[in-house]
């Protein structure tokens, strides 16, 4: 069986990595970028998401609530595109914090 999907929080990586964006664009599953704060509101360099534009979409400035908005947006996707499928009811959470890489598999 396959994920319905990967969140990521990349954090400070979301503006500095081309090798993360790569790696995005090149699979085929669906990421949804995923950040606590409202990025649009901080500071000017934290404006671009070099993953944005690879990934199926973006959910940002709700705070812990944006990872449940992301998981909510999977369980409604797998109902409507997935449901003869081999894909699973689960995603990949990638995240990092301190320079730490985070992934768990949450099944929902």
């Amino acid at each position: 069986t396959k994920a319905s999907g990967i969140i990521i929080n990349a954090g400070g990586y979301t503006h500095t990595s081309v090798a993360i964006r790569d790696s995005i664009a090149a699979i085929k599953t669906p990421v949804v970028e995923v950040h606590i704060s409202n990025i649009a509101a901080r500071e000017e360099f934290r404006h671009t998401s070099l993953l944005s534009p690879v990934c199926e979409g973006c959910i940002f400035g709700f705070g812990l609530k944006s990872y449940a908005l992301a998981l909510n947006y999977f369980s409604q996707l797998r109902e409507s595109r997935y449901c003869f499928s081999s894909y699973s009811n689960c995603v990949f959470l990638v995240t990092v914090h301190l320079n730490v890489l985070y992934i768990c598999l949450i099944d929902f």
